[in-house]
Order: structure tokens, then C-alpha cells, then sequence
């Protein structure tokens, strides 16, 4: 009887709840259910057997999506003793209402994957909640995911007896330590599962080798890893953000930048001792996260945000993400910093998020969407809409370098839809192909050789797309930095590390380039090569340096003038000619020349010479010689010389001034022409003109000579310099030229 009257009860309860629900929103229930309360139909529990050499292999959740409530956890698909129904105690999972979810398993230990078990869920006795569409993929490191099963479950089918099994149709089936369902859909006001299995093989390696060298060391995998180390205060450094809860649960093994390996995931909490912010902090032991909205966190002594390098930059404006688009997750998360982490970790492009605190806060999606964008578009929530800045790619007949490892395969098929993803996950290079493939796009890091040309992209007709500079810059050698590195193992000032065949100049330049903070590198070649975010100062004996700059300096012209210069031009120029200089000026002109030197001394001289000496010489000389001239004019040979001076004054002395002395007895001037000149005229009349005119010309000759060689040599300085000026530039358009073919 009493059993009777329970069963009795419980129907009007349920039809109670039937009724009530249908004037009440989805979100206003927590379907905390007695544990007891389940269908009236007794249902054995129904154990997996092994088939075709297989069995349903052991897991934990690694990571997962938004849940309905606390009672529908995600954890709930792994009993494999579920009673039936969709209200037995922790036994099913639920997505919150209108919206999907996702759940990852983490294998106990490297399998072979064949095939997955399912059951859906119609949580019953409304049959309202049940997954429609869905992607499974599988993964060896929790990073790379390839798709390994897609379809449609019908409504409420299968939810209860022997599991339905899926084929996994993945490439790779051995070394899975991953597996992730993804809800893409669902029938009625949301979905879930009552069950979820990997069936297969346990403790199968996988087959293919891994690129990663045996002699890698902790400290060289610290220098080279994607997650760095933040501040007590819960800051990242530029570049980076903090990692958010589901990523953070799968940190064990991981090494952070300071050379600490994370060897255990703790909890999620909100205590005084926590690192302020929400998301992953580290010990020097294991992970832990702070939860959303924490205001107690204070945090510690050694406790250390946890942040990932290259994170998605998103741009954001009024609006919302496209009207009944499918999202990869929808939460809590009511800030811009927040919902964009946890967005960019799971790979979205895109999301619309408002601060008001509500179970959808974020949504976060796909590329391919359609959103809603401008004035009056954010909806009663006051959205905002914030897409991933993507870098700009160019592309070429190509594929990525054979056997390159790949940050992840995708099955977005397009160029667009590569990119955005690509660039998401910090990639700078892809290839792709419009086949529906499970590996359309292979996105990729810096450092690999691509494959390119005609012909290269394959049976897929692939492409080959890199991330497209900025700016042109080159790497120049540097001989100021030989036999420097920067830091030591584990230094945060280094961007990469190449080692063996791949530390090549090609290569290491390629990987110096594609980081923009990179300002230089150096390397042994075929043995390392290391590059830096800051100039280049330890000791690294042998090692050649390259700095980063716009263009390289050109090399010294060959016929650049020596610092010993010719006979003709000199170093320093002489002082600027006067605007009207004499016909024959001298190396140190007189201040003011005569015009024409008198035959014989006039008989009352001058002690000094007037600025404008007369223009033609007085017909007699004194009797009496002057005394020794001036340095550099004659005596004025008139008595009284006139005020002006004459309109072509003669040239000057030639280029050694002469100084004339008192008459030897003997007559001689030592050897002063023009004094000899001088008393030929006073002695013989015209033939004595006649030498003085051959002598002055004589002296015109010389001083054009001399005039002539001047300009020659002037010229051949200025021919010089232009010859230099045009190798520059023939060099710098050769390495634009250079630039731009690469």
C-alpha cells in the first residue's frame, strides 16, 4: 500500500510540475530532484561488454562546458550504471536552457580509439531536452584536435540500454589521450547525454614520431613555452593573457617560462589566499583557479597568475553575435577581459557579452557567423559584439612543410574561416584546400620551410598562406654582437629556439620576423640558433649575431675618398672665392694687387701701397732704389697716384709671391724676372716690352695650367661621389626587390 500511494504521489507530482512549468521560464529551474525520484520502470543496470577486442576505456572530465545546474554535471555521462530515465540521481547532463555545451574526457593513459559509446538524454517524463547534432574529436595532447565523428541523434532515442556505438573515422587512433563531444544542436529547450564512453584499447602509444627533439631540456622547453608566469596581483605580461579555468585543469606536465613543470590541477575556489582575478593561478606545485566574481581573493606569497602567450585580440562595438547562430559555449563570464579569454582559449573567433549577471553572459562563437552590428543592436542586455583581429594573410600554391608539427587541423575549408581560426590560436602560417576534409586547414608556427610552386599544393590542390608583414625588415649581420646570446636556459627574453638542421639563417631570420618583438638573434648555424626580445649581451663563443632593422646599411663605396687625399682636392676646401676675383689669384692673394709693376722705383715711394694703383708706370725710374716692398705690392711709381683704380686691373703675382730685395753689386735680383724685365724696359725700349709681354703670358699659361689641373680634380671628387650615391641605391632597390620576392 505504501508503495502504491508513493507511485501515486509521484504522478500528481509530476503532473503538478507538468502544469506549473508551462508559465514559468526554462532558466527558473534547478531540477534539484530527490536522488530517489526516477521512472517508475525498474531498469538493470546494463554493463559494457568487450567486443572486437575492445572495451569502454577509463576517464575523468578534463574539461568542460556550461551545465545546467549543479545536479546535472558533466561528470554524470561517466556511469556506465545508469538506471534509465533523465531524473535518477547523478545520472545525466544537461545543457542550461537554449543553449549547447561540450565536455572533454581525459583518458587514464595513451589508447587506441575505435569507436564511442552514447546514450542521449530526453529528460523525461517532459521529453523536452535531448542532443540533436554533434562533433566528436580526439587529441594526443589536448591542443591538436581532429575530428573523428559528426551526425544527428533522433529525439529521445537510445537514451537508456545497450549504448549506441559510434565509428570513429580519425586518422589517428593511437596515442589518444583526449576525446571532446561538442553539442552543435539540440531538440526542444536544450541537450545532454546519460552516457559518454571512448571504446577501445588501452595503453597503445601512437605510431608516429614526434618532432620534438629526445634531448630537449626542461630548461629549453621552459624557454619555448606558450605559458608564462604572471604576478601575485593576477597581471599578465604584454601579450598575454590568464588562462581560464578549463585550460588550467589540463596543465599537469606542462613547463611555465620559469622553468616550473605543473605536476597536479588542485581546484576551483574563492579564498583570501587565492590569486585576485578570475582564472589559473600556480603554486610551485600544481594549478588552481579563482572564480569568477571571487572579491576575497587577496592572494599570496608564490602564487602566480598562469597566462598563455599570443592570445586572441579582439575589437569590440554595439551589437550581438548572429540571430540563432550555434555558439561553442555559452557562461558567465560578464566582462569584456573575461569572456574573451575563455573564448580565445576555446578557439572562438568571436563573441557578444553584457555585465549584467546572467547565466549567458557570454556567448562565444564560430567563424562563418552573421552578426548583428550598429546603433540600438546590443538588445535589452546592452551586448556588445568583440571579433578576433585577425592578421592579414597572403597565399600561394603550397602546403606547410612535410611533417611539420601543427598547432591544430580543422575542417574550415576556406580561406577565411582558416585564418580567423589560425590566427586565433596564434598561428602565423596555414594551408588549406576547399575539400570537406577533416585536415582542410593545418595551421602552423614560425620556423617551418613551406613547401611552394606550381604543382606543390598536392592531390587537395592546397594553399599556402602567411601571416603578411607589418613592415619590411631584414636581419643584418652584426659583427658589434659576435659571440653574444641573450640570457641563460629558461631566460623570458627568448622567443624561440631552433636547434640542428633546423637552426639555419634562412630559417632563423623567417622565425625572427614572424615574432614582432623579436630584435634579434644568434646562433651557431646547423647547431642553434636563439631569438631575443632584447639586444644581445651573454657570452656565447663562435655564435654569429643578426639584428633586426629596416633595411641593412650599405657597405662603404669602393671609390669613396681615403682619408689620405690626393694632390688636387684637399680635405677642408679653401675659403669660397670673392664674387669678382682677379684672373690669377694666388694660393694666398695679396689684399690689394697692382695692376701692372713699375719698371724702377718712383722717387718719393710710399711706405705703403694704395688700394688703387694708376694704371700704367711712370716713363723714368728714380735715381735711388726703394727700399725692400711689402710682401706683396710694388711701390705706387707715380708722385702722386691717382684715386681710381683701373677697369681690368692685371693678375696677380704668381703662385710664390715674389719678394724683391735690394740690387745685389753684382746686379742680380735673385732671380725676380720681373726685375730683370723691368730694367730691360727702362733700357730697351719695345724689345724690352716685347719680354715683358712674353713673360706675363708666360705667367697666364701657368696660372691657367694650374686652374685647369684644379677643376679636373674637382670634378673627378664630384664624379666620385655621384658613382658612390648610385651604388647605394642600386643596393638598397636590390634588397627591396629581395623583400618583396620573399
Amino acid at each position: 500500500m505504501m508503495r502504491a500511494a508513493t507511485i501515486a504521489a509521484n504522478l500528481f507530482l509530476s503532473n503538478a510540475l507538468q502544469m506549473e512549468r508551462s508559465n514559468v521560464p526554462d532558466d527558473a529551474y534547478d531540477y534539484e530532484y530527490d536522488d530517489e525520484w526516477h521512472d517508475d520502470v525498474s531498469h538493470s543496470p546494463t554493463a559494457i561488454s568487450a567486443k572486437d577486442g575492445g572495451v569502454a576505456l577509463s576517464a575523468t572530465i578534463a574539461a568542460k562546458g556550461p551545465e545546467y545546474s549543479g545536479t546535472f554535471r558533466a561528470e554524470n555521462v561517466l556511469d556506465p550504471t545508469w538506471k534509465g530515465g533523465s531524473h535518477s540521481g547523478s545520472q545525466t547532463w544537461l545543457s542550461p536552457g537554449g543553449q549547447t555545451s561540450w565536455l572533454t574526457l581525459g583518458l587514464a593513459s595513451e589508447s587506441r580509439v575505435t569507436d564511442f559509446l552514447v546514450l542521449n538524454t530526453c529528460n523525461t517524463p517532459y521529453n523536452d531536452r535531448s542532443t540533436n547534432g554533434y562533433t566528436i574529436a580526439v587529441s594526443v595532447d589536448n591542443a591538436n584536435w581532429e575530428t573523428a565523428a559528426t551526425g544527428n541523434f533522433a529525439n529521445c532515442a537510445h537514451i537508456n540500454g545497450e549504448p549506441m556505438k559510434v565509428p570513429s573515422t580519425a586518422s589517428a587512433q593511437t596515442g589518444i589521450r583526449y576525446v571532446k563531444f561538442t553539442m552543435d544542436s539540440f531538440h526542444g529547450a536544450s541537450g545532454g547525454l546519460n552516457y559518454f564512453a571512448a571504446f577501445g584499447e588501452a595503453d597503445v602509444p601512437a605510431t608516429t614520431t614526434t618532432t620534438t627533439p629526445a634531448t630537449t631540456t626542461p630548461a629549453e622547453a621552459a624557454a619555448t613555452s606558450e605559458y608564462v608566469v604572471g604576478g601575485t596581483d593576477g597581471s599578465c605580461p604584454s601579450g598575454s593573457v590568464r588562462v581560464q579555468v578549463d585550460e588550467c585543469k589540463t596543465l599537469s606536465g606542462t613547463s611555465l617560462d620559469n622553468g616550473v613543470t605543473i605536476k597536479s590541477w588542485g581546484r576551483e575556489d574563492c579564498g583570501g589566499h587565492f590569486t585576485p582575478g578570475t582564472g589559473c593561478f600556480a603554486n610551485s606545485v600544481s594549478t588552481y583557479s579563482t572564480k569568477e566574481g571571487c572579491s576575497g581573493a587577496n592572494g599570496a606569497s608564490g602564487h602566480n597568475a598562469v597566462c598563455k602567450k599570443g592570445a586572441a585580440t579582439f575589437a569590440c562595438e554595439v551589437g550581438q553575435t548572429q540571430s540563432g547562430a550555434s555558439t561553442i559555449f555559452n557562461g558567465n563570464q560578464n566582462s569584456k577581459d573575461s569572456c574573451a579569454a575563455e573564448c580565445s582559449a576555446k578557439g572562438g573567433v568571436a563573441f557578444d557579452y553584457t555585465t549584467n549577471p546572467i547565466s549567458n553572459a557570454c556567448r562565444c562563437v564560430k567563424a562563418g557567423q552573421t552578426p548583428r552590428l550598429g546603433s540600438g543592436s546590443g538588445g535589452g542586455d546592452n551586448r556588445e559584439y568583440c571579433s578576433v583581429q585577425a592578421a592579414t594573410f597572403v597565399c600561394e600554391d603550397g602546403q606547410t612543410q612535410s611533417g611539420a608539427s601543427t598547432i591544430f587541423n580543422g575542417n574550415q575549408n576556406s580561406k577565411d574561416s582558416c585564418a580567423a581560426e589560425c590566427s586565433a590560436k596564434g598561428g602565423v602560417a596555414f594551408d588549406y584546400t576547399t575539400n570537406p576534409l577533416s585536415n582542410a586547414c593545418r595551421c602552423v608556427k614560425a620556423g617551418q620551410t613551406p613547401r611552394l610552386g606550381s604543382g606543390s599544393g598536392g592531390a587537395d590542390n592546397r594553399e599556402y598562406c602567411s601571416v603578411q608583414a607589418e613592415a619590411a625588415t631584414e636581419l643584418c649581420a652584426d659583427a658589434t654582437k659576435t659571440s653574444k646570446k641573450c640570457g641563460g636556459p629558461g631566460s623570458k627574453n627568448r622567443l624561440f629556439y631552433l636547434k640542428a638542421g633546423e637552426a639555419q639563417e634562412d630559417a632563423c631570420s623567417a622565425a625572427c620576423n614572424d615574432v614582432s618583438n623579436c630584435v634579434a638573434w644568434s646562433g651557431i648555424l646547423g647547431t642553434w640558433c636563439i631569438g631575443c626580445d632584447v639586444p644581445l649581451a651573454s657570452s656565447a663563443p663562435g655564435a654569429t649575431a643578426f639584428l633586426k632593422e629596416e633595411t641593412c646599411p650599405t657597405p662603404a663605396p669602393t671609390l669613396a675618398p681615403t682619408d689620405a687625399p690626393t694632390n688636387a682636392p684637399t680635405p677642408a676646401p679653401t675659403p669660397a672665392p670673392t664674387p669678382a676675383p682677379t684672373d690669377a689669384p694666388t694660393d694666398a692673394p695679396t689684399p690689394a694687387p697692382t695692376p701692372a709693376p713699375t719698371p724702377e722705383p718712383t722717387e718719393a715711394p710710399t711706405p705703403a701701397p694704395t688700394l688703387a694703383p694708376t694704371p700704367a708706370p711712370t716713363p723714368a725710374p728714380t735715381p735711388a732704389p726703394t727700399p725692400a716692398p711689402t710682401l706683396a705690392p710694388t711701390p705706387v711709381p707715380t708722385g702722386a697716384p691717382t684715386p681710381t683704380p683701373t677697369l681690368a686691373p692685371t693678375p696677380a703675382p704668381t703662385l710664390s709671391p715674389v719678394t724683391t730685395s735690394a740690387p745685389t753689386e753684382g746686379g742680380d735680383d735673385d732671380d725676380d724676372d720681373d726685375d730683370d724685365v723691368d730694367v730691360a724696359v727702362g733700357k730697351g725700349g719695345a724689345a724690352a716690352r716685347a719680354a715683358k709681354a712674353a713673360a706675363k703670358a708666360a705667367r697666364q699659361d701657368e696660372f691657367g695650367a694650374a686652374q685647369d689641373a684644379k677643376q679636373q680634380a674637382k670634378d673627378e671628387k664630384q664624379a666620385a661621389k655621384a658613382a658612390a650615391k648610385a651604388e647605394k641605391e642600386a643596393a638598397k632597390a636590390a634588397r627591396a626587390g629581395k623583400g618583396d620576392s620573399e
